[in-house]
């Protein structure tokens, strides 16, 4: 099975506001192959196509700072993304487990004490190191997606989300803090990007029987296409997307 491994690095925040929906429709005009894609972002804040962005994220502060909110096409609650922070999104032909790669990945690099969770979340001893979640589109099409904490900046969820009384609910944990755990902390060193993006790969291959072919930049085809949902997405319109009604004067 052919797979194209997208490598993109760091990027700016809004670099990944188009990324899911613009795989998506390149692979519905079969313009590319199945596609894993990694990217490293720039200080933002991730909602879910359904979080209550008034209940979940200090605008006020993120106003503040200039950080950058952006409504994920998929996705669960919201996150507070930096550097330390490794994400991915997937697009296939057909459901693909991405979360049982990732989990392998995960315990492959030496944390064998890491389970698979009912809601799709990695964890070590108890705490979250990955996230994840997927969709399956009308056309047939999957996308999914997810974070990797390779490192954590605590001070900037706290300020950046807010943290509703039943969040953690039914978790020894009762914050952010305490909740996330980082592949840095539980290997006990320093972790490349490198070194996760290869772990992945490898699962990847052995669960899939797939090849990769490695590449650091969306096509000029994919580009035109994600320029054209920019607008969209960069919308007060989407960012406030659903039955809520966030802050009105909340400008970017």
């Amino acid at each position: 099975m052919k797979w194209r491994l997208l490598d993109l690095g760091v990027i700016e925040p809004y670099e990944t506001d188009t990324i899911k929906e613009g795989l998506l429709i390149a692979i519905k005009k079969d313009l590319i192959p199945n596609t894993l894609c990694f990217a490293v972002p720039k200080r933002v804040v991730w909602i879910g196509p359904r979080t209550n962005l008034e209940k979940r994220v200090n605008l006020e502060y993120c106003r503040k700072e200039s950080i950058p909110i952006i409504r994920d096409l998929t996705g669960a609650g919201p996150s507070a993304l930096d550097e330390d922070t490794l994400i991915y999104a997937l697009a296939s032909r057909e459901r693909v487990p991405d979360t049982e790669c990732i989990f392998h990945a995960i315990k492959a690099m030496g944390l064998e004490d890491c389970v698979l969770s009912e809601s799709n979340d990695v964890l070590v001893s108890g705490q979250k190191i990955v996230g994840t979640l997927g969709r399956i589109f009308p056309s047939g099409i999957y996308v999914a997606g997810g974070v990797i904490a390779v490192d954590f900046n605590p001070e900037f969820c706290e300020k950046a989300l807010l943290t509703p009384t039943d969040l953690f609910a039914g978790k020894e944990a009762k914050s952010h803090r305490e909740w996330v755990t980082t592949l840095k902390t539980k290997l006990g060193r320093e972790v490349s990007y490198g070194e996760v993006i290869s772990a992945i790969k490898v699962a990847f291959e052995a669960e899939l029987d797939a090849k990769f072919e490695v590449a650091h930049s969306f096509t000029e085809v994919e580009e035109q296409i994600r320029e054209e949902l920019k607008d969209k997405y960069r919308s007060e319109s989407w960012l406030k997307l659903g039955k809520w009604s966030p802050v009105k004067d909340y400008g970017r």
